[in-house]
């Protein structure tokens, strides 16, 4: 019947047998709340991120688990009145950004309890299940990306968005690809040996990370403009595919099967053999347009293309006749 807080104890036992007895004994804490009494959030900083003057006069010196300094501000609230969290026009003036407060110290900025700068706290109770409740200054320094592409280096500076994590959108980086190349995406540093274009989320920083400037850093794919084109003998089909252009270590655009006449089978494509002056004198090796790459060690002559000559990979379309025979 009064407000508080309670502690319930819990005792049961379990009978193994008729002569052996387990008892078990939980306890929980309770906080009762009328809601019209007081609360108080005690909000907590490190010591390069104090709070404002006016704070300040009334905060105390708090010391982290791991030995690091900080201060300590307690606040009183009434459950009758709106209960507003602390914001960035709290602290002292910096080059950091303050993101929110966390329910434990050193917590995430993308856990789920974070409570955002100037949150209007209508939850109290279920949100903290307390009464005098301790909440963590979460901080974004900011991460810096730096692109490098044909020598010259770019550079961002991010901050986290609204879920705690930092969106790096690649549009904001320009790449120039050399003649005969193709810009493909970015690679390296968070990315991995992946390559990616568009946006990319990085969800965990390690700030003090000596090798994070390497982390932070990408660099700009760039890939060499191949040719691909398809010989096929009118005397098996009627079929034409057009030349197409692929970069080196990517798949052509579409699987190409020729439609064989009467009496014939289409066997598969294979690398062309030719000759110095670009006849096609033999087949080498099957090339599986859906599992393999067109890869520059592979082309067997050159093309033109927009006014430009290019290395080129010349497959044959080869048929089986009714004999069991290869004809090409």
């Amino acid at each position: 019947s009064e407000t508080g807080k309670y502690r319930l104890t819990y005792t049961f036992s379990i009978s193994l047998s008729s002569t052996e007895r387990v008892s078990f004994t939980l306890t929980q804490d309770v906080y009762v709340l009328d809601g019209q009494g007081e609360v108080s959030v005690t909000y907590v900083t490190d010591e390069e991120h104090p709070f404002s003057d006016e704070i300040m006069r009334d905060a105390v010196d708090y010391t982290f688990a791991d030995g690091s300094k900080g201060y300590a501000y307690t606040k009183t609230y009434s459950l009758l009145q709106a209960i507003q969290s602390l914001s960035s026009t709290n602290f002292a003036k910096g080059k950091d950004i303050f993101f929110g407060w966390s329910m434990e110290e050193n917590g995430s900025a993308r856990a789920e309890s974070v409570i955002s700068a100037g949150y209007l706290i209508t939850d109290f109770v279920s949100r903290f299940g307390d009464c005098d409740p301790v909440v963590y200054a979460i901080w974004d320094p900011g991460i810096t990306v730096k692109a490098e592409a044909n020598g010259q280096t770019q550079q961002r500076m991010l901050y986290m968005n609204s879920r705690g994590v930092y969106v790096v959108d690649f549009s904001s980086f320009q790449a120039l690809a050399p003649s005969g190349y193709n810009f493909v995406g970015w690679t390296g540093g968070f990315l991995g040996q992946s390559i990616v274009t568009g946006r990319y989320t990085i969800e965990a920083v390690d700030y003090d990370d000596p090798d994070l400037t390497e982390y932070l850093t990408i660099t700009a794919e760039f890939r060499e403009r191949l040719l691909v084109s398809y010989s096929i003998d009118g005397l098996y089909s009627n079929s034409f595919f057009l030349r197409e252009e692929v970069n080196d270590g990517y798949y052509v655009s579409s699987v190409k099967t020729p439609v064989a006449k009467d009496g014939y089978f289409f066997v598969g494509w294979y690398i062309a053999e030719i000759s110095t002056d670009g006849t096609i004198v033999n087949i080498g090796d099957s090339f599986d347009l859906a599992n393999n790459t067109v890869d520059s060690e592979l082309c067997n002559t050159t093309g033109t293309a927009l006014g430009s000559t290019f290395n080129m990979l010349q497959l044959v379309a080869v048929f089986q006749d009714a004999e069991g025979n290869f004809v090409w």
